[in-house]
């Protein structure tokens, strides 16, 4: 499991590596990879706008998450958008199963679902924070 001083660690050297995008939302911080799926930044968007502040391509451990939502104590929640022609695999189940050792709850998206529903997928992300607090 991770300390939390190793996680505070960690979060401190995410917030480093951010950059800010002016050109996008007016100064907000957004994570300067730029692999990020097609709809990844719409639902990140989605995020936003109930209140939320998804930190993108979130490092735990070995891996990188779509997003962290992180409130300290209680909240670890990491998001997974899933490509169109994504199946899940035992790397997959294996890297959730070590996600979830560090601490963290794994909630995974299809992009399709996100197209479809974005606002549901959304509100299932606050309800698991909300659950969490």
């Amino acid at each position: 499991s991770v300390s939390e001083v190793e996680h505070v660690r960690l979060l401190a050297d995410y917030y480093s590596s951010l950059r800010i995008d002016a050109a996008r939302g007016g100064g907000r911080a957004t994570s300067p990879d730029r692999s990020i799926g097609h709809w990844e930044r719409p639902f990140e968007d989605a995020l936003r706008e109930i209140g939320l502040t998804p930190l993108a391509q979130y490092k735990v451990d070995q891996y990188r998450l779509d997003f962290a939502i992180v409130e300290e104590p209680k909240v670890r929640l990491g998001i997974e958008v899933d490509g169109a022609n994504y199946h899940i695999g035992v790397a997959d189940l294996v890297r959730d199963r070590r996600l979830r050792e560090c601490g963290w709850f794994i909630l995974r998206f299809p992009a399709r679902r996100i197209r479809d529903a974005i606002r549901e997928c959304a509100g299932e992300v606050l309800a698991a924070v909300k659950e969490r607090r």
